[in-house]
Formats: structure tokens, sequence, C-alpha cells
């Protein structure tokens, strides 16, 4: 009974996404062009993605852009410079309460972002979800069959997008190796390709002080 009257609210939630595109379609609150990337996975997979932030600000280099996070993983974005604002979901948060999920995508829809980039390989139907709401004219990710969605789930999904990115490369390869691929299939040559944590002001002094209290070289590994 739990999980039918589940199946009936995510079909509903999914139809006034569909509904909110004509009601938010003539909706301008702000002149510079939005761009939305959606990471609401792991940690691990977010420090993974930093190489490909500066391709794609390269690419849309006058849009402003947007990283969707969880909660805590913000200051793992806030000193890239290629990045204009984070913004965080509660991602137990948003599956377990209707009103905060409705407030959220209702908050999506009225930033009126022109491109909205999903990333994640293994998509979920939240990420869907996410990217119905934003309304974008240009809506992207990969077309793989997630074990986080239903066959069902991934057809319905799969018609949002305005494009769906076929990998190459096999099913257990490296995530960075994935997040590469993603940036060439954009139409972006790659280059260098390593992950990277830019430390602000603050950080760098308290890392000074660490590497002097214990003696240490620049030759640490953490």
């Amino acid at each position: 009974m739990i999980i039918f009257i589940k199946k009936k609210i995510n079909n509903f939630i999914w139809f006034l996404g569909k509904v909110s595109a004509k009601i938010f379609a003539n909706l301008r609150l702000h002149t510079k062009k939005r761009l939305l990337i959606i990471r609401i996975d792991g940690i691990g997979d977010i420090v993974l993605f930093t190489p490909s932030l500066k391709y794609i600000k390269s690419k849309y280099s006058n849009y402003e852009i947007t990283v969707l996070v969880r909660p805590g993983y913000e200051p793992l974005l806030h000193n890239h410079q290629t990045i204009n604002r984070i913004i965080s979901v509660n991602y137990q948060k948003y599956k377990r309460n209707i009103f905060y999920r409705l407030s959220f995508l209702i908050k999506i829809a009225c930033e009126r972002f022109e491109i909205t980039i999903y990333p994640v390989y293994s998509r979920e139907r939240m990420g869907d979800e996410i990217v119905l709401w934003s309304n974008s004219n240009k809506k992207i990710c990969w077309n793989t069959k997630s074990p986080n969605m239903s066959l069902k789930e991934k057809i319905r999904g799969d018609k949002i997008y305005t494009h769906l990115i076929n990998s190459k490369l096999k099913k257990y390869d490296h995530e960075l190796l994935r997040n590469k691929e993603f940036i060439q299939e954009l139409g972006i040559e790659v280059n260098d390709f390593l992950p990277r944590n830019y430390c602000g002001e603050k950080e760098k002094e308290h890392i000074d002080k660490i590497f002097k209290q214990f003696n240490l070289n620049d030759n640490i590994i953490v």
C-alpha cells in the first residue's frame, strides 16, 4: 500500500513538473544566462568531478554556473573560481517530505536555468525529476541503464532530455575516465584532467600552522 501511494505521489509530481514548464515558460527574473550542474551523489564523486568544472566554464563562459550538491559538501567547491553559486538539497528530506520536495522543485523552476547538466552515470529518479522542473531549453545526461531506477522510470526520464550521451567505456572503468568522456562528448577538447581542491586563505594559514607544528615538508600526501 505504501509503495502504491509513493508511486502515485511520484507520478503526480512528475505531471506537475510538465505543467510547470508552461507556467514558468515566460518567467525571466534574471538577465544573466544560467547553467545548472546536478551532483547529488557522494562526496568522492564530487571530488572526481572537479576537473570537469573548468572545461564546462570554458564552453559556457557567458553563463552563470550553479552546482547542486547535498548539504555539507559545499566547502569542496567554495574556492573554485569557475562556479558562481552552490546550492544544496537535503537528500533524505527530499525523499521523505513532500512539502520540502515541492518547495525545492518550485525554487528550481523559478531559477529559469537555460541549461541543465546531470553528469551522474548512475542516474536516479530524483535527479531526473529536478532536471524536469528546471525547465531548461537544453538538458544533458548519460544514457545509462542505472540500478537506481526502474526501466519505466528511465524511459520516461529519457524523454525530457535534449542530449543523451552514450558511453564507449566499459562498465567498471574509473569514474575519472567517465567524467573525462562526458566532457569530451560535449565537444570540449580535454588536456589535464586531475582532481583539484582549491584552498582559501584561512585554510592555507591553517595548513601552514600544521606543517610548522609537526616540522613537515612539502612532500606530504594526505
